[in-house]
């Protein structure tokens, strides 16, 4: 009992010391970006049925006491990444939503000026990577454990159950991913939450805000699926590939904005240190006459009036190759004049326009990520013959298992065979030749009777 107490008085105090980091995208934003992950992945095309066997339409977890649809368990799981279970082994799960790569950290604090570690690396988290986590239940790692049982578990209703966990644990996994597409996760920008509504923890953010409420009419698809041969390639390269590398190389947050008009500034986090990009380019300004019907849309959204100093870069995807012009990455704030009069230079920071701009560029790449998360997941394809074995014997057959997805090879493991009752009860029948290490096709075989 004085263990518990302790314990909970340390919580305490950590909540007191420090801001609680928000949830990034908004719930209602990331459910949007799931189901359009689901539409452009694998599993639209067919692979639930032809490769997984899964003819039922929903899936019943006992544990949760509810029956979703693969898309519906996907979308759930990426809602509940943000659920803040404070007798968990693990609360505060999105103090790990973070991973700033210019400095390889997660989400850290400045405690007397020194640097205090508050959360994982986001990959970390999402992957238990390098290791296991303790109260971690929905990472890659265990979505790969309720998958094996999904397809090995003796009875249909533990399959069935073992199933829905694979795909609220994915879902899970590439909320993970999904945050990697807002700046201050990928900047150490905290931002506060709200837990619950009615005790405050700072300014919510903005940016996630304006996203949220605009969801309905956003753009989130047009981004091809990027491939990668490793899972912490989705979020850094070290090369610049990575959706995390991205987001922070090509967009300031509330916090790592511009701190005065010089070409060549760059935003400083909260221990002062520079970003190294994006640059500030006083070439790329954009004066704009709200008044004038040539504005952008935006601007009368944003409540704006008079002329309104925007500043561009241009983006610069690795990946594809593509260099996007942004016309509006920051602007001059509402008190800009009042300060200019008073001799003090400008504040860069960040509205409806500059928002709208990043969530066209930032939306489909997060869909475009999490779809390519889910195909990488359900990226293997076995394909299985049965051949006599026994020219003077019909009833004796070669269980052969042939790898079809190409761009794998089949190492280190076994092909186990399993076979279904009449009541669907499922039990290993034998475990075929151990995988070699032979190239992306192998070929496992052993007799059986028919």
């Amino acid at each position: 009992m004085r263990r518990s107490s302790l314990f909970w008085a340390s919580c305490a105090a950590i909540t007191m010391t420090y801001a609680v980091p928000s949830l990034a995208y908004e719930t209602p934003t990331h459910d949007r970006i799931t189901r359009s992950a689901f539409a452009q992945s694998v599993l639209r095309r067919g692979y639930l049925q032809e490769q997984l066997g899964l003819s039922v339409t929903t899936l019943f977890a006992s544990t949760e006491g509810e029956s979703f649809t693969p898309e519906d368990w996907l979308a759930t799981g990426s809602i509940r990444e943000d659920d803040n279970n404070f007798i968990s082994l693990n609360p505060f799960r999105y103090r790990h939503h973070f991973y700033d790569p210019v400095y390889d950290r997660g989400l850290t604090g400045n405690f007397r000026g020194s640097p205090v570690s508050v959360g994982r690396r986001a990959f970390e988290w999402a992957l238990e990577d390098p290791d296991q986590i303790s109260g971690q239940d929905f990472s890659w790692r265990e979505a790969h454990r309720y998958f094996l049982n999904g397809l090995t578990a003796s009875s249909p209703r533990d399959r069935e159950a073992a199933m829905a966990s694979t795909f609220r644990a994915l879902g899970q996994v590439i909320h993970l991913i999904q945050d990697m597409g807002v700046p201050e996760h990928t900047r150490n920008d905290w931002h506060a939450g709200v837990i619950p509504p009615s005790f405050p923890f700072g300014t919510p953010s903005v940016f996630e805000h304006q996203i949220n409420e605009r969801r309905t009419t956003l753009t989130y698809s047009g981004y091809s699926s990027p491939q990668f041969p490793h899972l912490r390639h989705f979020w850094t390269t070290g090369d610049g590939r990575g959706l995390a590398e991205f987001t922070n190389r090509n967009f300031v947050s509330k916090d790592t904005n511009f701190t005065e008009a010089v070409d060549g500034n760059t935003g400083r986090d909260n221990f002062g240190r520079p970003y190294p990009l994006p640059r500030l380019d006083l070439s790329l300004r954009t004066d704009v006459d709200v008044a004038s019907p040539d504005a952008p849309a935006c601007s009368a959204a944003a409540g704006l009036s008079g002329k309104v100093t925007f500043f561009g870069n241009d983006v610069s995807d690795v990946v594809t190759g593509e260099v996007i012009r942004n016309k509006y990455l920051t602007t001059y704030s509402l008190f800009d004049d009042g300060l200019k009069k008073k001799g003090q230079p400008g504040v860069f920071s960040l509205n409806f326009c500059t928002i709208d701009a990043a969530a066209a560029v930032l939306l489909p790449r997060a869909t475009g990520y999490s779809a390519a998360l889910i195909d990488y997941f359900f990226r293997g394809k076995l394909d299985v013959d049965l051949v006599p074995a026994d020219p003077t014997d019909p009833s004796i057959v070669r269980v052969t298992g042939t790898n079809a997805a190409q761009s794998d090879a089949l190492v280190d493991g076994e092909i186990g065979l399993y076979a279904d009752d009449l009541n669907g009860k499922r039990t290993p029948v034998a475990a075929l030749d151990p995988v070699g290490s032979a190239g992306t096709r192998s070929t496992s075989s052993l007799p059986r009777k028919k």
